[in-house]
């Protein structure tokens, strides 16, 4: 039996394969204390939780500094933040645009990143892919215990200078089917 055809398909096999692009998954995190709020999501097609809080600016009665949701590692470590900024404190529906804009008309901004070692270390920044509709919704306020709640759906895509940081981090990431509910600090 003549062993070379069989030896051929396998090193075409072997280098076809050879020569796929590594695909990693997202990678989805612990969501950590969700004392003040929690968010979910779909996170690319995975099931994604995470903790979360609003702040108040104290400049106007109405409008609070920030949505922030994170995740952490098992450990406690910070991994990633999805912040929103420049929302007001009623029921409201706004269109997300990317930090770097000057936003001041009432429009909502967002900033994605994952972090490193003991979560000090920014891993990976990712900008909105305003290519896609980006929105955030508040859809229902109770200013007694200074709660909201809501659902977002929002995209990014890498955007670290000199390229990715980890190369196990995706290129893209999309939060889609978002919801939120969270206590505001004063």
């Amino acid at each position: 039996m003549d062993m070379k055809p069989n030896l051929y398909v396998f090193f075409i096999v072997l280098s076809l394969s050879a020569c796929q692009k590594d695909k990693y998954e997202i990678p989805i995190f612990e969501p950590g204390p969700m004392t003040y709020g929690w968010a979910e999501a779909k996170k690319g097609n995975r099931d994604w939780l995470a903790s979360a809080g609003a702040y108040w600016t104290g400049i106007e009665p109405n409008r609070f500094v920030a949505l922030g949701i994170g995740t952490e590692t098992e450990e406690g470590f910070i991994r990633e933040n999805l912040i929103f900024g420049g929302l007001l404190f009623k029921e409201s529906y706004y269109p997300v645009v990317s930090t770097l804009e000057n936003s001041s008309n009432y429009v909502a901004r967002v900033s994605y990143g994952i972090f490193d070692d003991d979560g000090d270390v920014l891993g990976d920044y990712y900008e909105l892919d305003e290519s896609k509709y980006n929105w955030i919704s508040i859809t229902a306020v109770d200013s007694l215990n200074n709660k909201i709640s809501g659902s977002f759906q929002v995209s990014f895509k890498i955007a670290t200078p000199g390229g990715k940081n980890n190369p196990r981090n995706p290129d893209k990431v999309t939060f889609s089917d978002g919801a939120f509910e969270v206590e505001i600090f004063r």
